[in-house]
């Protein structure tokens, strides 16, 4: 019994034994198993950390992409557009030495939207290039820069280049215009057109304001002495204005112009109504003088001057008036008032109490139809050898007269001084090159 019973115990010893080790064996698999996992999920999740960095990297790189091209873009837009208003202020003879000024400006406008990106380096923007030709302006801007990754640079990618271009051209629209001319032909319009004339009339003459009266026609004799008067100015530059006008209009396919022009003294007169016929109102300008040597039909008596009434009238008569510019049937009209700004409103030597500046809201009646007002000051010069004449008519209410005129005009900039004969040239030069700019409408 005893040896049966230790066979049966040496048995169980090697079963027990055999489990051992299996069970062993089994652990150590696990071990290694779970081992091989970790290996792998740490590789795994390198991987996708990899991976979401890249993703990160390549949409902050498209986003400063798309926020490069834009900066660029609006400074071109920007660019494109300060060029034409620069035009149109200034007109387009001069518009070469304003070129570098659009590149400053376009320069600065990239690095004012790019300073605030800070993953953006070695920021290089190339001098823009600015064109203006045909009434159009056109500017064109390049940039090259470095996107520093955040992420891709652990695995070797240190840089990433960003390139963006943009060109942008601000065009003017197809207008039609018709300019007016309203010129004061009284005979305050028959003073010497600059010191030396004033002296040399009043030499001449024994006067120097209001002596040009009917019997005596010292504007001839003033003339045949080399005296140049103001009107003489005034219509040399108009002619010369009209010609010029005469010579783009055939060419200049973004803008087509009629023109006109009626006189007033004590009422409106018309000297020539507007036609696309420039050649016509270049002819007609030459007809212009003042009221007492007009040659007829357009010839008129003394009648003094009458700025308020002039407009009124101008403004129920004058065809087309209100129109959009959309059409030769609708042109928008460009009104140019050229006087001394000083009214009386009766014909006799008592006018100076009758005196005045205030023609201003007349102007108000352009305004509502849409007009463009523009008004050259052909400017009283404070007389001191006239016999009292200034003093007396002119000086006491020159406040009024200087106020009026920006009153009337549509913007600030359209009311031109012209202190004596070369500044009226000087001033119809200057609104020349204001109404014949682009109007800058799109991109």
């Amino acid at each position: 019994m005893v040896e049966s019973r230790g066979c049966f115990d040496k048995r169980k010893l090697n079963i027990a034994f055999l489990s051992r080790g299996v069970r062993a064996l089994v652990g150590r698999f696990a071990r290694d198993g779970r081992a091989s996992l970790a290996i792998s999920a740490a590789l795994m999740m390198g991987a996708i950390l990899g991976l979401a960095g890249l993703s990160i990297d390549v949409t902050l790189l498209s986003t400063l992409r798309s926020r490069v091209q834009a900066a660029v873009d609006a400074a071109t837009v920007t660019g494109s557009r300060n060029l034409l208003d620069y035009v149109a202020v200034n007109g387009f003879g001069s518009v070469g030495r304003y070129y570098p000024t659009i590149q400053t400006q376009t320069v600065n406008a990239i690095q004012a939207n790019l300073q605030l990106e800070k993953n953006l380096s070695n920021i290089v923007i190339g001098l823009p290039s600015v064109i203006y030709n045909q009434n159009s302006g056109t500017v064109s801007a390049g940039v090259d820069a470095t996107y520093n990754p955040i992420f891709m640079k652990l695995f070797g990618f240190k840089a990433m280049p960003i390139r963006a271009s943009s060109t942008s051209t601000s065009k003017s629209l197809i207008k039609y215009f018709q300019i007016v001319f309203l010129v004061d032909v009284s005979q305050s319009m028959a003073v010497g057109g600059t010191v030396a004339d004033i002296k040399k009339t009043k030499d001449s003459f024994g006067c120097t304001f209001a002596c040009h009266q009917l019997g005596d026609d010292t504007l001839t004799k003033g003339r045949m002495r080399g005296i140049v008067f103001k009107m003489d100015y005034a219509k040399t530059a108009i002619a010369n204005f009209l010609s010029q006008m005469q010579s783009i209009s055939g060419s200049n396919a973004s803008a087509f112009y009629s023109a006109a022009i009626y006189t007033f003294s004590d009422k409106l007169r018309t000297l020539i109504e507007p036609t696309s016929m420039l050649s016509d109102v270049t002819r007609a300008a030459a007809w212009l003088d003042v009221e007492l040597l007009a040659t007829a039909p357009y010839k008129s008596v003394i009648g003094h001057t009458n700025i308020t009434a002039a407009l009124s009238s101008l403004a129920q008569t004058l065809p087309k008036l209100g129109g959009d510019g959309s059409s030769s049937t609708s042109p928008q009209t460009i009104l140019v008032l050229i006087t001394d700004g000083a009214q009386d409103l009766i014909g006799s030597e008592l006018w100076a109490g009758y005196s005045d500046g205030n023609w201003a809201d007349s102007c108000a009646a352009f305004k509502a139809k849409n007009a463009i007002i523009y008004a050259i000051n052909t400017y009283y010069y404070p007389y001191t050898d006239d016999g009292g004449y200034y003093n007396k008519f002119v000086s006491p209410f020159a406040s009024q007269i200087q106020a009026a005129f920006p009153k009337c005009v549509s913007a600030p900039s359209n009311a031109i001084l012209a202190s004596d004969g070369p500044g009226i040239t000087a001033a119809v030069n200057r609104l020349f090159q204001k109404i014949t700019s682009s109007i800058r409408v799109s991109n």
